[in-house]
């Protein structure tokens, strides 16, 4: 498989990331608030392209990203093919993590999705991520009050998620290899309860209190 270093997502749109702003001193000003501006005015100039473009934009090219089945990789289509690719995986992928947000929802703008990037090592049963516009990620909560069981809390607890969500970013600041544990359900792999990502304590507490929060923890294939 090709180990060469994966292209900076969003680079084609001018919102490359500055590696200097991956260093252990200067990841706060950057995650919690620099990357999360850019992804929040990614979405707005798509608003804005939606306005201009209706004819076209939004329309995905025809079979390219629609269904898992475009995205088999050669020797899984069958039943027993991606069964038997799943259980030579060992219910194990080997992957680099990091944290990063992911451009927003095209109705709510302003609220960045925070998600953990995962950056595969090994081969997997699809050949590309369920879309286009994202990296394969496990979806941890947006960056709101708004959503989920959060918005009835009261102001401590909102006060301990949006906590949470900073040390997160903080945590997983920089890629990371890690083997992450689960099994497959469907087009997702749903992590076990005590892998990486999903045995950590911020994680649950946003995960749970979030728009996902009725979702295992899981990477979609």
């Amino acid at each position: 498989m090709d180990r060469r270093p994966r292209p900076v997502p969003h680079a084609h749109r001018g919102i490359g990331i500055d590696r200097a702003h991956w260093s252990r001193t200067g990841i706060v000003n950057t995650i919690n608030q620099g990357q999360r501006e850019n992804m929040i005015a990614s979405q707005k100039l798509w608003q804005k392209l939606r306005r201009d473009r209706q004819n076209w934009f939004g329309k995905k090219p025809e079979g390219e990203w629609a269904d898992i089945a475009d995205r088999y990789r050669p020797g899984v289509e069958t039943f027993d093919g991606w069964w038997n690719f799943i259980d030579n995986m060992n219910h194990q992928l080997r992957c680099r993590i990091k944290a990063e947000y992911l451009t927003p929802d095209k109705d709510y703008p302003d609220e960045p999705l925070l998600a953990i990037v995962v950056d595969p090592l090994q081969d997997l049963p699809t050949t590309r991520p369920p879309d286009n516009e994202t990296p394969w990620h496990v979806s941890i909560g947006f960056y709101s009050t708004k959503y989920g069981p959060i918005k009835d809390g009261s102001a401590a607890d909102r006060a301990n998620y949006k906590n949470a969500l900073e040390r997160i970013q903080r945590n997983y600041a920089e890629w990371a290899e890690v083997i992450l544990q689960g099994q497959s359900q469907g087009g997702t792999f749903a992590l076990f309860p005590d892998s990486a990502i999903a045995n950590d304590a911020d994680i649950q507490h946003v995960h749970a209190n979030s728009h996902y929060h009725n979702r295992a923890i899981h990477m979609s294939w």
